[in-house]
């Protein structure tokens, strides 16, 4: 007798615990674990196939158990939609996902205000709503994410969750920062998560983890302000969450590289070499601490990157070819899909292009040019890091421009500044450079000396918000280029 396949034999089991589930009286005690049997076998079914139909009829059985007006409905909807998410997490499938969203919000529509579980229940509704955020880039995902968080938190007020859940609002917060730019989101979550680690005892796991979020979002305040002090406060936070961490913790690496990040940061606002060596010693260690198939890695293997900074230091072209060789590890290994690989192609390309500036060999800046297409394509419209890197792209097809004399690049080059220009907020720091940029890439196509003075106002408006250090000092060498081009028209400095 030929043996029958899996499917075959799931087949008849489905058919047997179908008939056994409808043969079974509405009033009987048995029904509901009947119609649970048969729904699991049927969401087992979906696992190999794919098949939507069963999916829906998995999820229609539960529902059966518990009606309407069922004492225990609420009950039940919860956990099927828990019982969801952990289908599609073995799935992965975005319409398992969408269902188990609309049946967590129907179970905490359905629950009264004091409800003991309503906390825990909108807490999971507004992380579910986070995943799906994650795979569509749907905002108003978000915004009910942190709509149905912020109601967990006045919920639990007494309770010793309640920092957990204020840290958590002011992640959501962050991540919805970084995807608007609207800095009262910002302030917020830098709101949130301070009150967080006060509440918090300092031993609890937890602390390292919001003390992390918590340097995160000064950093992000940084980088939008360009104020010191939030700097300063990002490379505390993120020094004690790795205090916090012990040797063998996998977050410690991932806290390692992000320290170097920092320092790296306060070293191209200061020029303190101390800081630089610093950085680069923490991003060794983490690249050290972690995993071969961590999937952070290949982040943490770009960060020694910064090598490239102690190049500009010391001149030392080792410390360059160490920078490109880390980074395009990192760019070789990094999924497509992953959320850093456009940071690190931007990354690449401005070392290939700091090399090309060296040796002058044009193959350089053809690469680099190419990784900051690919990175910029990689970035959606609304992300704040796209300015940035459509403002780079445009430096370097003018500097291809500079060496061909190919018209188009000259005008690709304008497009791109103009882009970068009219994606950047009014109130920051980097507008003004890269607005002095796009002034002076139609100078050169136009030759109008009113662009030229207006680059050369907006950099030095750029110029006096930057106190001394690396960054002030390559912009007063754009400074020196744009006036020198003043002199060569009109022999007045």
């Amino acid at each position: 007798m030929e043996d029958l396949g899996i499917e075959a034999v799931m087949d008849i089991w489905i058919m047997g615990l179908q008939a056994a589930a409808e043969a079974t009286p509405e009033c009987h005690a048995d029904r509901a674990a009947r119609l649970s049997s048969f729904g699991n076998f049927l969401s087992s079914r979906y696992l190999r196939t794919g098949n939507v139909q069963d999916l829906e009829a998995a999820i229609a059985r539960p529902e059966a158990a518990a009606p309407e007006g069922h004492p225990a409905r609420v009950e039940v909807l919860h956990a099927l939609g828990i019982w969801l998410s952990s289908l599609y997490e073995e799935s992965g499938g975005l319409e398992v996902l969408v269902v188990a969203i609309d049946i967590l919000e129907a179970a905490v529509e359905a629950t009264p205000e004091g409800y003991p579980h309503r906390a825990a229940w909108l807490t999971d509704l507004g992380k579910h709503l986070i995943q799906r955020y994650e795979r569509t880039g749907n905002l108003p995902d978000l915004d009910a994410a942190i709509a149905r968080i912020e109601a967990a938190v006045e919920a639990t007020e007494s309770d010793p969750t309640w920092a957990i859940l204020l840290g958590i609002l002011g992640v959501f917060l962050g991540r919805r920062y970084e995807q608007t730019g609207n800095l009262q989101d910002l302030e917020a979550a830098i709101a949130r998560l301070e009150a967080a680690v006060e509440a918090i005892p300092e031993d609890h796991p937890s602390q390292g983890v919001l003390l992390g979020n918590l340097g995160t979002c000064f950093d992000n305040r940084y980088e939008r302000t360009g104020d010191l002090p939030d700097l300063e406060a990002a490379i505390a936070r993120i020094e004690a969450a790795v205090e916090a961490a012990p040797e063998d913790h996998p977050d410690r690496a991932g806290r390692l590289s992000t320290l170097g990040e920092y320092l790296s940061s306060r070293y191209q606002r200061t020029g303190h070499l101390l800081d630089l060596e610093a950085a680069i010693t923490r991003i060794e260690a983490a690249v050290e601490a972690a995993p071969e198939d961590h999937p952070d890695r290949a982040a943490q293997w770009s960060n020694l990157g910064l090598c490239l900074s102690r190049y500009k230091h010391t001149g030392n072209l080792l410390d360059l070819e160490a920078a490109i060789a880390r980074t395009e590890a990192a760019v070789d290994v990094i999924p497509e899909d992953h959320s850093d690989r456009a940071g690190l192609l931007n990354n690449l390309g401005i070392q290939l292009e700091s090399r090309y500036g060296r040796i002058g060999n044009l193959l350089d800046l053809e690469a680099a040019i190419a990784r900051l297409e690919a990175a910029v394509e990689a970035t959606p419209e609304d992300h704040p890091d796209r300015a940035g890197w459509l403002g780079n792209l445009g430096l370097l097809l003018r500097n291809r421009y500079k060496r061909t004399g190919n018209h188009l690049d000259l005008e690709a080059a304008i497009d791109r500044s103009e882009a970068a220009v009219e994606a950047t907020p009014e109130d920051h720091p980097n507008r003004a450079r890269l607005l002095s940029s796009h002034l002076r890439s139609r100078y050169e196509r136009t030759g109008n000396m009113l662009d030229l003075e207006a680059a050369i106002a907006r950099i030095e408006a750029a110029i006096e918000a930057i106190p001394e250090g690396p960054v002030r000092a390559e912009r007063l060498n754009s400074l020196g280029n744009l006036l020198s081009s003043r002199h060569e028209q009109t022999g007045s400095l």
